[in-house]
């Protein structure tokens, strides 16, 4: 229920108690698409692994995927380094 729940809220429900299932077979395929897709976020959730930290030109580069994705936690990383 917990994880529903965090769907719920990432969607904008502000509180995911009262989601029914009259409410649920009123929304529409798009709602239920978006439930879905936040579901798996919070389940399954993704960690940017920012490999080849170590080259030049890296530090600007990992900047740039960071501001794309700037909710996404991301680590760089180095196979040299390691």
């Amino acid at each position: 229920r917990a994880t529903v729940d965090a769907a719920l809220v990432r969607m904008g429900v502000p509180d995911p108690r009262t989601v029914t299932r009259e409410v649920l077979h009123a929304w529409s395929e798009a709602d239920l698409h978006r439930l879905v897709a936040h579901f798996l976020r919070v389940r399954f959730p993704i960690l940017l692994a920012l490999n080849k930290a170590d080259l030049s030109g890296a530090a600007a580069h990992i900047e740039e995927v960071r501001a794309r994705w700037p909710g996404e936690p991301s680590v760089a990383v180095s196979a040299r380094a390691e």
